[in-house]
């Protein structure tokens, strides 16, 4: 008995209209809704939960008066173990089927102020991995994650899927572990990592000018050593000589 009406579903923490019918109003791609003509039932999907996504939803009908059905999602993230991300060791079989790897080496150095360009490529010989995901140390990255200034672009071609992050105006907190994590199911792909490093242009001033008294510093030291040496050997020859 819908009949022109439509269902609302919205997270409850800040209020955000997630669907609206079948339409999705969020960057988020893990957000989807679910309906088939057959059924009454409008369910929300939300792949690769997260323990952020814990917390009150709204399925909402847009009647008079309004029919809302509250719903809470409790989130058990069970990859996390001691604090560091779980990752499944790849059987003798699944091995050669994922490769991944950031472009650019293991390390970046950036000042704060500027941006960061992550492009992570995993290559595969059967199904491409159905989402990659990025993290900062144990810390997901998307489009509403609390630091903002995100952007998320994937490319697939072939047997080959490019996943690139950036962030914008980068600032000493973005310092860490960047990891790259195909999701593929049932076979388990190898991650990738890259340590980034941001400072700021205080401190490289400050590090500059220390390396560069250190420097002197030494120098000094070399040259006093030597006239200690020499001061003791005049003396000495002295001493010798009055003798």
């Amino acid at each position: 008995m819908l009949g022109d009406r439509s269902v609302m579903w919205m997270r409850g923490r800040d209020l955000h209209i997630l669907t609206v019918g079948k339409v999705t109003y969020s960057a988020d791609e893990r957000f989807q809704i679910m309906h088939s003509h057959e059924t009454d039932d409008w369910t929300l999907q939300i792949q690769y939960t997260q323990p952020r996504d814990a917390g009150a939803y709204k399925c909402q009908v847009n009647s008079d008066p309004k029919i809302v059905r509250n719903v809470y999602l409790t989130v058990t993230d069970k990859r996390f173990l001691d604090g560091q991300l779980y990752k499944m060791p790849p059987s003798t079989r699944e091995q050669g089927e994922y490769g991944t790897h950031i472009v650019g080496g293991g390390t970046r150095f950036l000042q704060a102020g500027s941006s960061l360009a992550l492009e992570c490529v995993v290559t595969h010989t059967r199904a491409p991995p159905s989402a990659v995901l990025w993290y900062r140390d144990n810390n997901l990255l998307d489009y509403d994650s609390p630091r903002g200034g995100i952007s998320l672009q994937v490319e697939k071609a072939g047997q080959q899927t490019t996943s690139r992050l950036l962030l914008s105006a980068v600032r000493e907190t973005d310092s860490g572990n960047y990891t790259c994590v195909p999701v593929s199911v049932p076979v388990s792909a190898p991650t990738a990592s890259v340590t980034v490093h941001v400072s700021t242009e205080d401190e490289l001033r400050a590090a500059v000018q220390q390396g560069g008294l250190s420097g002197a510093r030494c120098s000094l030291s070399g040259l006093d050593l030597r006239a200690v040496f020499l001061l003791v050997a005049v003396a000495w020859l002295v001493a010798g000589t009055l003798t």
